[in-house]
């Protein structure tokens, strides 16, 4: 048995195919969703999406946006959204040093906005999660 997932994002429709299984991150864990889901409606966090399709599992990184399940399906309104094979490892890596990098400078400078190089060390760092799942 399965569902429709359509995932939007401000560029359009990235992804929408009849799936077997949907896990996402929320505020309230990580929601795991099947076919004939009662309806929800909850926020999505930044963190790992993973969808699984006849037995293939196919994951994504996500900055967070909102998820919305009816009996049509689940619709995902997502700020960005890449699948681990879209992702560049080394802007992600380079993201990730430059982050850590000003982090450590916000000790000698306190013009240094913490919470959002906090909040862009996070994004590199599910990035980089989400692309090691590459290779198993």
């Amino acid at each position: 048995m399965e569902f429709r997932l359509q995932i939007i994002t401000p560029y359009g429709i990235y992804f929408d195919k009849d799936i077997d299984f949907l896990n996402v991150p929320s505020s309230k864990g990580l929601l795991g969703i099947l076919p004939k889901h009662a309806p929800l409606i909850s926020d999505v966090l930044l963190g790992e999406i993973m969808v699984r399709d006849n037995d293939t599992e196919k994951y994504f990184a996500t900055s967070g946006g909102l998820l919305k399940v009816n009996e049509d399906g689940v619709i995902l309104l997502l700020d960005t959204v890449e699948s681990e094979d879209q992702i560049d490892i080394d802007r992600a890596t380079n993201s990730k040093k430059r982050a850590m990098d000003r982090l450590e400078k916000s000790k000698l400078d306190d013009k240094v906005d913490v919470a959002r190089t906090q909040a862009s060390l996070s994004r590199a760092l599910n990035r980089l999660k989400v692309a090691s799942r590459r290779n198993g």
